[in-house]
């Protein structure tokens, strides 16, 4: 692990050092949201993350590692059936996925995000 990566996550009271593997996390609201400003307009199916290259570029870039794939997203309660079938897809294709309902501003993924860089499950 990058050592400055390593100092500015140990500063949110978590150690990855002593971990075995690789972790590709997907913050997919904020994709959408840096996507969304380079086309300034929210982006269409077409023009979101490709979860398979990512993975395969993921794999690339650790070829001796097992990669775990985690997704965190929030979603609309009640969930949409689209978003219904993209969650079960990502599940299928061997990813963790994290999805929370945002019914508030402060309902956010991101306290999750951390909760499993801190975990010792992967």
């Amino acid at each position: 692990m990058n050592e400055d990566v390593a100092e500015r996550v140990t500063t949110h009271g978590l150690s990855l050092s002593n971990r075995a593997g690789a972790l590709l996390i997907v913050d997919a609201p904020n994709v959408d949201v840096v996507v969304g400003t380079m086309l300034g307009r929210a982006p269409r199916r077409h023009e979101r993350f490709d979860p398979s290259a990512l993975s395969g570029w993921m794999e690339q870039q650790a070829p001796d590692d097992a990669v775990e794939r985690a997704l965190f997203t929030n979603v609309r309660s009640p969930m949409q059936p689209g978003v219904e079938g993209w969650i079960k897809s990502l599940i299928d294709a061997g990813w963790r996925v994290f999805a929370r309902p945002k019914t508030r501003p402060q309902d956010d993924i991101d306290e999750a995000m951390l909760g499993h860089l801190g975990a010792k499950t992967w």
